[in-house]
């Protein structure tokens, strides 16, 4: 049986093996019919075809889409660290589409040097970047608000952008899987590691200020004080006990407040394997996020024992 390490270090090589440059390809006009997107469940092959063109989903993006009665708000899909649109979302996107939903999705924090890969440049202005695109999507769909659903550092970039850039008064509902919350994961101990050689957390902080950032506890404190959650935003936030790169995986969670929902999967299913990069191809993960979007309209929630990333 893999480690939670080397499941990690396993789909990280599978990401940089899919950067490699390929020609640019221009996005296909896709129908703003509900129900006739395709999904893609297998964690393995959305990396590998997705990260290397940093494409909208299919669903994504469609500045057509009007928000129905059903489901009034868009969702915006924030990516993780060393990701992009299409390698994260190639599930979620394309369900919440079929669902009726206007889907919007976009790549944040890349640098000169990181190609089709986001997450990676300072949170700052990144949560800047999150504004601009927020701005688009409401000018788009002609709504108010949004509701936005992150994954890893894209669970805790919307709230930077929250507390920041205007988002408290922005955001209907905020949803994460596996997002860095509430302070300082040791990514299976490669941070840890790092810490006990003179000068590499500032070689790593330069590379990729994002990452200095999440290991940083002063940033945290930062963003958690006076308080990590804003009255009139419903927050759920989903984790796995299987979490290879948000350890203590209970740093995934929020404060207990009323209008904080904290899930764990393994409570709901003992049995599901899934890990911190799988979590948003897991469809029970997936079928909580459709839950938390539409509390009024809840469904089954399915035990997912697929790949365990």
């Amino acid at each position: 049986m893999r480690t939670h390490t080397s499941r990690l270090t396993a789909v990280l090589a599978l990401a940089a093996a899919a950067a490699v440059p390929l020609p640019a390809a221009a996005a296909s006009a896709e129908s703003s019919t509900a129900g006739d997107y395709p999904v893609n469940w297998d964690t393995v092959s959305a990396i590998t075809t997705g990260t290397p063109l940093d494409l909208a989903p299919p669903g994504a993006n469609r500045q057509d889409c009007r928000p129905s009665a059903e489901h009034p708000h868009p969702v915006v899909l924030v990516h993780g660290l060393l990701s992009n649109q299409r390698s994260t979302w190639q599930a979620l996107a394309p369900t919440l589409a079929n669902e009726g939903y206007c889907v919007y999705t976009f790549t944040y924090g890349k640098t000169w040097y990181s190609g089709t890969i986001g997450g990676v440049g300072d949170l700052n202005e990144s949560a800047k970047q999150m504004k601009a695109f927020v701005d688009k999507v409401q000018q788009w769909s002609g709504a108010d608000k949004v509701d936005v659903v992150g994954h890893s550092e894209g669970g805790n970039l919307p709230r930077l952008y929250i507390k920041q850039e205007g988002g408290a008064s922005e955001v209907n509902s905020y949803v994460s899987l596996a997002g860095v919350n509430m302070g300082p994961p040791s990514l299976s101990g490669i941070i840890t590691v790092a810490k006990q050689i003179p000068g590499a957390m500032e070689v790593i902080g330069h590379a990729s200020p994002a990452i200095g950032q999440l290991t940083d506890p002063a940033y945290f404190e930062s963003l958690n004080k006076p308080t990590a959650t804003y009255p009139g935003i419903d927050y759920t936030a989903i984790a796995t006990t299987h979490d290879e790169a948000v350890t203590p995986y209970e740093l995934a969670l929020l404060p207990q407040a009323p209008n904080v929902r904290n899930i764990t999967i393994q409570t709901q299913c003992p049995n599901d394997p899934v890990g911190h990069i799988g979590l948003t191809y897991d469809k029970t993960a997936v079928t909580d996020v459709l839950n938390a979007l539409d509390p009024a309209h809840p469904r089954p929630v399915p035990c997912d024992s697929g790949f365990p990333l």
